[in-house]
């Protein structure tokens, strides 16, 4: 006898969002960001999970100063607009050094490469952006670094399922960077260190376009968890890339 939902049996029902976003997105192969893990519809077909292509070697056997990759300075960033202290209402370049400097300190960023890596003033921006204003006055509202998990239809995430039945659940993990309850109800906000090419206008503007297709999926899938969580709806999902410090709305 015949499973009737074969495909079904092939793909795991735990799913990561670092691992699933670019299911939603724009397919870029130099998206540094995503770290190794890559989507390939074959992969799922034949394996149900993502795998790497290669393994970094451990560092005891690397001879070589280590490279930082865009990924280790992605995570830094993200911790310390996590870690900001935002009481006092406001955020310049002496309070972020200050946290990067703690943050070492406790050894929460490993080495002091990684800490000169992290854009200060591209953090400082943030806050001085309509959004980075509103956050700052309802910072008793804010949330950062917000684990989630929600069930969703496979058939939602993986179009080899299109088929199958639409209400096999599949359980997504993830963590949003930040919401917080505005005068218009839930903002949430995700910021994005990826490289933009800012050598000509044009180039900088298709860059950064490509950074929003690539996003706007997974953000879409952390408002449906929101909603379900607070019970209210999204009104407003933005991303901020912080190498041109610029705030764009999904």
């Amino acid at each position: 006898m015949e499973y009737p939902h074969p495909e079904a049996v092939l793909t795991t029902a735990y799913q990561a969002v670092s691992d699933i976003k670019q299911l939603f997105a724009v397919q870029d192969p130099d998206d540094r960001e995503m770290g190794r893990l890559t989507f390939d519809q074959q992969q799922v077909k034949t394996s149900g999970w993502y795998r790497s292509d290669d393994f970094a070697q451990p560092k005891f056997m690397t001879t070589q100063k280590h490279q930082l990759s865009a990924t280790e300075i992605g995570t830094a960033t993200h911790l310390v607009f996590q870690k900001l202290d935002l009481s006092s209402g406001q955020v310049d370049a002496k309070l972020v050094s200050q946290t990067i400097a703690q943050l070492r300190m406790d050894q929460l960023l490993s080495t002091d490469e990684l800490a000169d890596a992290i854009d200060i003033d591209g953090i400082v921006a943030f806050y001085q952006t309509e959004l980075g204003r509103r956050i700052l006055a309802h910072a008793a509202s804010l949330r950062r670094e917000a684990p989630f998990s929600m069930l969703i239809n496979a058939a939602q995430l993986f179009k080899n399922l299109a088929d199958e039945k639409e209400d096999a659940p599949v359980l997504i993990h993830g963590i949003i960077d930040g919401y917080f309850v505005g005068d218009d109800g839930l903002e949430l906000f995700d910021y994005k260190t990826d490289h933009v090419d800012q050598s000509t206008t044009a180039l900088k503007e298709r860059s950064e376009q490509r950074i929003v297709d690539r996003y706007s999926g997974q953000l879409n899938l952390y408002a449906g968890a929101l909603q379900n969580v607070e019970r209210q709806k999204v009104e407003h999902r933005w991303l901020y890339l912080v190498a041109t410090r610029e705030l764009k709305e999904i």
